[in-house]
């Protein structure tokens, strides 16, 4: 089970990615300048429902891999203090490369 502190953590990983893949969806369908920068997923960007796909399952997978390891600290542990480690790296690291997709994306 969750703390509060972690459910925020966790619900701003999710609102993270869901900008992350409206980003990239309205890149791919509306900007004729639009680069996919990684490379495994470039090739897909000229068919929308692939490349949403793609988009959305790494990313799933991802949040479900957060929630089970701090799910899974959070049992074993005394102290909820590594979940809640665990959630606030990965929102850490998410909120940071969200601000350099931004960057690239507007600025560049």
């Amino acid at each position: 089970m969750h703390t509060p502190l972690q459910s925020v953590f966790l619900t701003g990983i999710i609102a993270l990615f869901s900008l992350d893949i409206l980003i990239s969806l309205f890149g791919a369908l509306f900007s004729p300048y639009f680069c996919e920068l990684n490379p495994l997923f470039a090739p897909f960007t000229g068919t929308p429902a692939l490349y949403l796909l793609l988009l959305i399952i790494p990313k799933m997978a991802l949040l479900w891999g957060f929630v089970l390891i701090s799910d899974r600290l959070n049992a074993i542990m005394p102290t909820p203090l590594y979940g809640t480690v665990v959630c606030a790296t990965a929102f850490t690291i998410q909120l940071v490369y969200a601000g350099w997709l931004f960057g690239m994306n507007f600025f560049a």
